[in-house]
């Protein structure tokens, strides 16, 4: 796939290319969700 597209694109790009061979070959995929991240019992980022 990234010879396909060949080199220069923003990585969400590929990422959306990924996404589209992965159910197009019949898998389910999704892509990257947000998630809570904690660290010393407290929330620092999503």
């Amino acid at each position: 796939m990234a010879n396909t597209l060949g080199p220069g694109f923003l990585e969400k790009l590929y990422e959306n290319a990924l996404l589209h061979e992965i159910r197009k070959s019949g898998m389910n995929a999704a892509s990257q969700h947000p998630i809570q991240v904690h660290y010393d019992g407290i929330l620092i980022g999503s």
